[in-house]
């Protein structure tokens, strides 16, 4: 009855655009703040939690072994399998606030652990607080890389994922058919998804995720060589001396210092970095 697939593709113009876009982000933020850019190479930070950060990423490996069975092939449930995925990359705030944050710094702040806290509204009846959904975060990132200057990066952000797909899935509000999926557009008027604008879909959103991740490995591989750069991660603390380094076997990246370290003190920590990656 149904078509449902995901071979991702490794390329598409909008996965090209994107990764020359958010590329061109990570480097003129570096070179606003490198030490601020470099902590904002760390995704959502709540601590002793578990975050949408890290699950997103363990769930992005689950969803991909499921579709990757061979006996789902031509199932429905393959599709909305992929459906869940989309929507799951679509509402990891966590993972998103690293561009976020890069956007911050470009915009001469400091790093910030929870990028999209603002957004948090309070309802009116309950006073339970509401976190933003993906609209959101999308527009927000979308409006910030606007006012910078950042055109292309916006186009990118406000084309990412559809809304009439996520909200169908969302609220069970969608059905498949020989035709494609069908959901509800503008006006509550009726659309149809054709299987190959589906799969274009699933793809670019989903392989948004990829993109963002060969950026973030760029640059925190970058720092395999300990870099000492000064700085201040608080508007209020003064100038200090940070060690940058990224350790490709332990898979870990770290930055220590500040107002308190010497040059001369954090170079003794570069050998220390030196002498562990030859043992």
């Amino acid at each position: 009855m149904t078509k449902p697939a995901l071979a991702q593709q490794p390329h598409s113009d909008f996965l090209n655009k994107a990764y020359l876009a958010l590329n061109d982000l990570f480097e003129r933020a570096k070179e606003k703040d490198e030490l601020n850019f470099a902590l904002s190479l760390a995704p959502e930070f709540k601590a002793y939690t578990l975050t949408s950060a890290m699950d997103a990423t363990r769930a992005y490996k689950e969803y991909g072994e499921f579709l990757e069975l061979e006996e789902f092939i031509g199932k429905g449930i393959r599709t909305r399998i992929a459906l869940a995925l989309y929507c799951h990359t679509a509402e990891a705030a966590g993972l998103w606030g690293i561009p976020m944050c890069m956007l911050g710094v470009l915009d001469g702040q400091k790093y910030n652990t929870r990028p999209f806290e603002y957004l948090v509204q309070k309802h009116k009846v309950n006073g339970r607080l509401i976190a933003p959904n993906a609209n959101k975060v999308m527009g927000t990132m979308a409006g910030c890389a606007d006012t910078l200057g950042l055109h292309g990066l916006a186009q990118v952000f406000r084309d990412a994922f559809d809304p009439d797909i996520r909200n169908g899935f969302a609220h069970a509000d969608y059905a498949l058919s020989i035709e494609g999926v069908h959901v509800r557009g503008r006006h509550d008027a009726g659309r149809i998804i054709g299987w190959s604008e589906f799969q274009r879909l699933l793809n670019d959103g989903i392989g948004l995720f990829d993109v963002l991740g060969r950026v973030v490995h760029k640059y925190q591989t970058s720092y395999q060589s300990p870099k000492i750069v000064s700085g201040s991660s608080h508007p209020e603390d003064p100038v200090g001396f940070w060690i940058i380094h990224s350790d490709p076997r332990k898979k870990t990246m770290s930055v220590s210092g500040g107002p308190g370290w010497t040059r001369e003190a954090l170079l003794e920590r570069v050998n220390l970095f030196k002498n562990d990656a030859s043992q």
